[in-house]
């Protein structure tokens, strides 16, 4: 996995798969603001997630074409 993503997405995914529930981040109310505070979710404005006017994720996911998910199974291969 090394390699495939980035420091950030490494990071927030190994503090949020802590064995013990009280050690991964956004557990609880408190660390669920240093969740959202995450490098990986730098320039996220949660207000607008929340009140559904994010437009940021759609517009990524509409510039994804689907040859590139075929380019990603093959050197998956």
């Amino acid at each position: 996995m090394k390699g495939k993503m980035s420091l950030e997405a490494r990071d927030l995914i190994n503090r949020m798969i802590q064995v013990d529930p009280k050690n991964r981040l956004g557990h609880d109310l408190e660390s669920m603001g240093h969740l959202k505070q995450h490098p990986f979710f730098e320039g996220i404005d949660f207000n607008e997630v929340s009140d559904k006017s994010f437009v940021g994720l759609r517009a990524f996911i509409d510039s994804i074409k689907p040859a590139k998910f075929e380019e990603v199974k093959e050197q998956a291969r």
